[in-house]
C-alpha cells in the first residue's frame, strides 16, 4: 500500500515533529533538497517515499538510508523505521539485537509505536532475543498509556496487548478490572475481532463481579 502526500505527513507528525501540509510534503525534489542539506524531518519523509513507493521507485536500503540519516540526528520516525528494517531486514541485514537498540531509542522520545515493538517482539521467541513477558508487558504498559494520539484512527494495538498481560496475569500481576478497562478501550476503536472482545469482556466482568 502506497503512503499519499497527506499520509506522510501524518507519519511525521506522529513523530511529535512540527510537520505542517506542504512545508515538506510539496514536491520530492523540494524534499531532497532538504534532505541533503541536512534536515532530518525531510529525510525521514524521504525515507518513507522510498519504502511506500510514493513518488519513486520503490527502494528498501534507499529508505533504510534517508531513515539512517533521520535516526543519526535523533528523528523518532527514522529511529524506529532503522530498528523496524533491522527486524525485517529491509534494505539491511536481518538483526533482532539491533533492532532492539534502535527501538528503544525511539522509545526514548515517547514514540508510542517504538514501545509496541518492543513488547512485540518481548512477547515471543525470536533469533537471539529470549522472550521475556514481564518486559514486554512494560512495553505495552508504556505504550498504552500514551493514548492514542500517534496513531491514525487514535487506536493504540498496545491496549489489546496490555488487557492479555492484565487477563491472564502473564508478565503483570492478574487484574480483572485493568484487564476490563483496556479491553474495552480496544473496543472503542475496533482493535482485533470485536465478537472476541465482547466474549473475553462478558467473562471478566461476571469473573469481576464474584470478587
Amino acid at each position: 500500500m502506497k503512503l499519499g502526500k497527506w499520509a506522510i505527513c501524518a507519519a511525521l507528525m506522529l513523530g511529535g515533529l512540527p510537520v505542517y501540509a506542504g512545508e515538506f510534503c510539496q514536491t520530492l525534489s523540494a524534499c531532497q533538497r532538504q534532505a541533503s542539506s541536512g534536515s532530518a524531518v525531510a529525510q525521514a519523509e524521504l525515507g518513507l517515499r522510498y519504502q511506500q513507493g510514493e513518488g519513486v521507485v520503490q527502494d528498501v536500503k534507499k529508505a533504510f538510508y534517508w531513515f539512517k540519516k533521520a535516526a543519526e540526528q535523533g528523528n523518532p520516525i527514522g529511529l524506529e523505521e532503522v530498528g523496524t528494517a533491522y527486524y525485517r531486514g529491509d534494505g539491511v541485514a536481518h538483526d533482532n539485537q539491533k533492532a532492539i537498540y534502535w527501538w528503544k531509542q525511539a522509545a526514548e522520545k515517547d514514540k508510542s509505536s517504538a514501545m509496541w515493538w518492543l513488547g512485540y517482539i518481548y512477547s515471543r521467541e525470536n533469533d537471539h532475543v529470549t522472550m521475556d513477558k514481564k518486559q514486554a508487558c512494560e512495553w505495552f504498559k508504556r505504550a498504552a498509556e500514551l493514548g492514542g494520539d500517534q496513531w491514525t484512527d487514535g487506536g493504540n494495538p498496545a491496549y489489546y496487548e496490555l488487557a492479555n498481560c492484565y487477563e491472564r496475569g502473564d508478565g503483570l500481576a492478574k487484574d480483572n478490572a485493568k484487564a476490563i478497562y483496556w479491553f474495552e478501550k480496544a473496543r472503542e476503536h475496533e482493535q482485533e475481532d470485536v465478537d472476541e472482545i465482547d466474549e473475553r469482556l462478558a467473562r471478566l466482568r461476571q469473573a469481576h463481579g464474584n470478587e
